[in-house]
């Protein structure tokens, strides 16, 4: 019961977490800040089609709360959310390169150097405290699955597999059919030069470092470990979708929130 209660929870605040980020990026009715988050949450099961894991809504939560406190620049609660959510899942130290895709024309190469250092010396006792505290049990720390994955993408008919995701015999297309593809691309590159620059570099950078993790130690359609890239993924989908259906004004950073956002945010 208390599961299930703590994996609510995550998903309640993970909607909020989204619209404070949505809102430090774009100037947008609150209706559309409010709807977006839930609209994405339908799409989660996408992403754990095959089972998930406790700590993955926790970890979706914590990763964008840190994305939002990152632009905000409210370092010190920011320090505390990563080593909450590195306690929850270890790959949450991967948080170093969020500071230099977010703030690389803000901060100088010293001041995020400083950042990536505190983060090494915050998480690295933490990931060597959770190694030793789970070393007794059974299995190995990661899963190999290079061959498996390579068999699975070599086959052109794994492109167009279709499962019964949501409901018994109602069969949706899984994450790497090439409608749901196709359309992701889309959504992403749509006016591409007009997205925030930030969150282009954040999701370019968690895709370069995340995607030979994944052929190594994911499985096929499971793509939870994108899951640090999922909030930029958001974000640039968001722009899209209010592009192209115009809801509400042109998307563009609050002019009020200059402090916190890369000065060529604005999409105007």
């Amino acid at each position: 019961m208390y599961t299930y209660f703590l994996l609510f929870l995550s998903l309640v605040a993970l909607q909020v977490a989204l619209r404070q980020l949505s809102a430090e990026f774009f100037s947008l009715p609150a209706a559309t800040l409010n709807v977006a988050p839930v609209i994405a949450l339908l799409l989660l099961p996408l992403t754990f089609q095959q089972g998930g894991y406790i700590h993955d809504f926790p970890h979706l939560f914590f990763v964008t709360l840190a994305y939002v406190l990152l632009v905000r620049r409210q370092w010190t609660f920011y320090y505390g959310v990563l080593v909450v959510a590195m306690f929850n899942k270890e790959t949450a130290i991967l948080l170093i390169l969020a500071p230099w895709a977010l703030h690389f024309r803000r901060l100088s190469p010293r001041q995020l150097a400083w950042h990536s250092a505190l983060h090494v010396t915050l998480g690295l006792p933490v990931v060597l405290y959770m190694r030793h505290l789970f070393s007794t049990n059974r299995g190995g720390s990661m899963e190999w699955h290079l061959l498996g994955n390579i068999d699975y993408f070599a086959k052109l008919s794994s492109y167009f597999v279709l499962d019964d995701i949501y409901a018994p015999f109602i069969f949706f297309p899984v994450m790497f059919n090439v409608v749901l593809v196709a359309l992701a691309v889309f959504l992403v590159i749509h006016r591409w030069r007009e997205k925030p620059e930030s969150a282009r570099v954040l999701l370019v950078t968690y895709l370069i470092v995340l995607t030979p993790l994944f052929l190594l130690a994911g499985w096929r359609n499971e793509v939870r470990v994108f899951y640090l890239a999922a909030p930029a993924f958001y974000l640039l989908v968001l722009h899209s979708i209010q592009s192209l259906f115009d809801v509400g004004p042109a998307p563009g950073r609050p002019e009020d929130r200059k402090a916190s956002a890369d000065g060529d945010m604005s999409t105007e």
